[in-house]
């Protein structure tokens, strides 16, 4: 048994001292149910409110992202909607130029000057619809989201199409300027002599010379002397179109000599018929007529990729850039394609038709089919690179919705209470805080045992 003291009572000071350290685990186990968290301070866990703190940053992060990737989806569907409504027009325009290709319409009746007038309209609903489809007060098709990327590899798809067209024969005026670059050439000469190059380049045999050749410039058929099976025709009219170079620089003049190759071919037949030895000359002829209208046809494709290049230079668009992720720089860089009618290569930009059915003869007319199937073609590959970018999107929010679910799981079992554990902690504390506190009294007792001693 102790020394009976008075001035120091060590058993109430260790009583109180107990009491005193069951309070404070009483008190930390209360924080832990009342808050749920098993680290409401930083005392209670440095290092693990530390990461803890980190990992919220990253969850906030990526929810936050996957809202970014819903909105993304939206704008971009909304750009996908818009111009699902320009390649319906573009598809109506094709239709109404193969209308007009026929004719069975009659030009003195104003037939194509009807279809023409919906061409127009149509024309000027795809401009419209280019300045006004939005999405938060972005103006989505008009070229102002499209990024340098995006207009560089346009018009580089620009640039193959017209070396493509290198198969009808081309000369060293176009092949100087495709050599500019890939779109500096398209406008720094003049649209002649981009037409001009690929036209000449093929139509210059057509003015040969050589055995088994025709000049096809009359009506009169003549025998060339000394050449086997060649003859040369001959129209008496001055006022008939010559065929020299300068002369083609019309498009009249090539539906005129296209038109004349059928009178000469079918003058050929009735020889043939009448037992004249042109079998070679209604072959050259016949290859004639056939080389002439693939010039034409791409006489007028490349004016329709001039009007594109040209449209595509004039945009200086900025592109769109979506945070897809919780951290800088981890996001999509997207260039929404211009889809006004210049770039299209179908119009001017400003509503202003360039396809032209109201004419006399249908093979103009026809020409252009291939001008809007290009169009028709820039519209469809716009509209799968914004279905690409959809479903990127949606397969981005699904990754970053399940780095959250497991990053969250993570955090939890860093900073949240198991209320199991802490109920019976608090449990243990309020029995314990009871016990000490009826020590405290006990040995607070003591001293009045050193009373007896007095009596």
């Amino acid at each position: 048994m102790s020394n009976l003291v008075i001035q120091t009572n060590v058993q109430s000071l260790n009583a109180h001292r107990n009491v005193k350290v069951i309070g404070a685990l009483q008190s930390k186990a209360s924080s832990r149910l009342s808050s749920g968290l098993k680290i409401n301070t930083a005392a209670d866990d440095a290092a693990g409110l530390a990461i803890s703190e980190k990992m919220r940053a990253q969850i906030r992060g990526l929810d936050m992202a996957s809202k970014n990737t819903q909105d993304a989806s939206s704008l971009i569907t909304t750009a996908e909607g818009g111009m699902q409504e320009i390649d319906n027009m573009v598809q109506r325009i094709r239709e109404l130029a193969v209308q007009a290709a026929n004719d069975t319409n009659d030009y003195a009746s104003n037939d194509r000057n009807k279809i023409q007038n919906e061409i127009d309209q149509l024309t000027a609903g795809i401009d419209g619809m280019a300045k006004t489809v939005e999405f938060n007060k972005k103006v989505l098709l008009d070229g102002s989201l499209m990024d340098n990327a995006t207009r560089n590899s346009l018009l580089a798809e620009i640039n193959f199409k017209l070396l493509d067209l290198q198969g009808y024969g081309v000369d060293a005026n176009l092949e100087g300027v495709l050599a500019a670059g890939y779109y500096e050439g398209y406008y720094a000469n003049d649209a002649v002599n981009l037409r001009a190059g690929t036209r000449y380049g093929k139509m210059g045999k057509l003015w040969s010379d050589e055995a088994g050749s025709i000049s096809v410039a009359a009506q009169t058929v003549t025998k060339n002397a000394g050449k086997a099976d060649s003859y040369t025709f001959e129209i008496a009219s001055a006022s008939a179109p010559s065929l020299a170079r300068t002369d083609m620089e019309s498009p009249d003049n090539f539906d005129k000599y296209v038109s004349k190759l059928d009178s000469v071919i079918a003058t050929l037949k009735q020889m043939k018929d009448a037992g004249a030895d042109v079998a070679t000359t209604l072959e050259t002829a016949s290859k004639t007529k056939e080389t002439a209208t693939e010039i034409y046809a791409a006489n007028e494709m490349t004016k329709g990729l001039y009007r594109s290049a040209q449209g595509l230079s004039e945009i200086q668009g900025t592109g769109l850039y979506f945070q897809t992720g919780a951290n800088s720089a981890q996001g999509i860089n997207v260039g929404l394609g211009a889809m006004t009618s210049k770039v299209l290569g179908i119009g001017d930009g400003q509503g202003n038709a360039a396809i032209n059915v109201n004419q006399n003869m249908a093979l103009p007319i026809s020409n252009t089919i291939d001008v809007i199937d290009n169009a028709l073609q820039y519209v469809a590959a716009q509209r799968a690179k914004m279905g690409a970018v959809v479903n990127r999107l949606d397969y981005t929010q699904k990754a970053v919705d399940i780095s959250s679910e497991n990053l969250s799981a993570a955090e939890s079992r860093i900073r949240d209470a198991d209320m199991a554990k802490e109920m019976m902690n608090f449990t243990k504390a309020n029995v314990l805080q009871q016990a000490g506190i009826s020590m405290l009294g006990q040995a607070n007792q003591a001293p009045q045992s050193i009373l007896s001693l007095l009596q």
